[in-house]
């Protein structure tokens, strides 16, 4: 197993051939030739990595060798680069992968000499392997990608063709999820809007604003006694600013509400198109009786699953989030060991059919279900479609690749001299 991880240790095994005998050339490729050794070597390297399969034969190799070179030869003729630092760092990398592969250095380098090889050896073996990658990338990317178009009837047509191809998609486990956020009840705001009407009432019995608002008000501004400086049009929530831009200067609102809470606006003074006001604010924030009946609502609705009503019927029923009650409770379908990460623990400790308890997450309260284990089946084609996607793109780069190589061919001299 080791030989076969020391990729280049072994690539050089060609050197052990005898000093005896003669290269040949077996192809040119323009101006360059292939010598036998080359090709030697290239079929010890795909040999020592299983790559070389009982269909693949000399010829074969050799020809996509003529294919590189010519991919190579154009790459330079059109000043193609690779930056040579990041070239010696992929390789340094690559050197370092195989050592670690290894019991110790030791080992390693005495796998390098039985393979007549030393580390600066082996560190060129890769930053020519790799800038040859970098550069047919480069090459490819601008003479074949953007020639790529791809239409939507292609990618359907694709999958219809070769739906039997595919492998079935994996038993996955089809999760629900009923989830509720405690919201503001009416008496939770009625008691605000009393709080709020009375410190109102100390307003106009004269009690000074500013004293008012650092000792209720519940807004940022509280501290510097309410007040929110000049401001025109726009730079405030619609409720604030329609009110203090009618109120003349010394002039009180009443309480009016807006999307955070319960407000009283006092206009200090106008200028130009601003204005100065102070503001006391009430927050309208869930009390804690309505915490405590929306878990006792979530209860009942636990209490009618396990007695054994449609899950289906409750989640649409209560459940508030619209997507999710739009696929009918249903959270999504996930293979055991990638659920979401916030419901990982609660859904693999229950078995199908189960549900969990009451689960509180700040102002939201869930409750899980495992419903069922759906089986393997074939991929609808919305769920793989980026991949049905990138599969027609490699077949069209492919056939385009192959017509570039043959045009350059015709471009370039190219001669085949092995046999067979």
């Amino acid at each position: 197993m080791k030989r076969i991880l020391l990729v280049a240790a072994l690539v050089c095994s060609a050197y052990m051939m005898s000093a005896t005998v003669l290269d040949r050339i077996v192809a040119r490729v323009g101006r360059e030739v292939i010598l036998e050794s080359e090709l030697n070597q290239q079929m010890l390297q795909l040999q020592k990595l299983n790559m070389l399969t009982d269909g693949i034969t000399r010829r074969d190799v050799l020809e996509q060798m003529v294919q590189t070179r010519l991919v190579i030869q154009k790459a330079k003729e059109e000043n193609y680069t690779v930056d040579a630092t990041t070239v010696r760092a992929l390789a340094q990398s690559q050197i370092e992968q195989i050592k670690s592969r290894f019991p110790s250095e030791q080992a390693f380098q005495e796998e390098l000499r039985k393979a007549g090889l030393n580390i600066p050896d082996l560190r060129s073996m890769f930053e020519d392997m790799i800038t040859e990658d970098r550069l047919k990338e480069q090459i490819i990317r601008n003479e074949i990608d953007n020639r790529i178009h791809i239409t939507e009837a292609e990618v359907e047509e694709y999958y219809n063709d070769n739906l039997d191809k595919f492998p079935l998609r994996p038993a996955v486990d089809e999760v629900g999820i009923i989830s509720r956020r405690v919201k503001v009840s009416e008496i939770t705001r009625r008691e605000a809007m009393d709080t709020m009407q009375q410190v109102l009432e100390q307003v106009r019995e004269g009690k000074d604003f500013a004293e008012l608002a650092k000792q209720y008000s519940e807004g940022p501004a509280a501290k510097s006694g309410g007040d929110l400086g000049f401001f025109g049009r726009g730079m405030m929530i619609a409720e604030i600013e329609d009110v203090a831009f009618n109120l003349m200067p010394g002039q009180v609102s009443e309480v009016i509400q807006g999307p955070q809470g319960l407000y009283i606006v006092k206009v200090e003074e106008k200028r130009d198109d601003e204005v100065r006001a102070r503001l006391i604010m009430k927050k309208l924030i869930p009390g804690d009786t309505d915490y405590e009946a929306e878990r006792i609502l979530m209860s009942r609705v636990l209490d009618r699953l396990n007695a054994g009503e449609p899950y289906a019927d409750i989640a649409v029923t209560y459940s508030e989030n619209d997507t999710i009650v739009a696929n009918g409770g249903i959270l999504g379908e996930f293979p055991p060991d990638s659920y979401p990460s916030e419901y990982a623990k609660e859904l693999k400790s229950l078995n199908y059919g189960q549900y969990s308890g009451i689960i509180q997450d700040g102002d939201r309260f869930y409750i899980l279900a495992k419903l069922r284990q759906v089986p393997p089946r074939p991929f609808e084609y919305l769920e793989i479609e980026s991949e049905l996607r990138e599969m027609v793109r490699t077949e069209k780069q492919a056939e385009l690749y192959d017509e570039w190589i043959k045009k350059l061919m015709k471009e370039k001299y190219v001669e085949i001299l092995l046999e067979g």
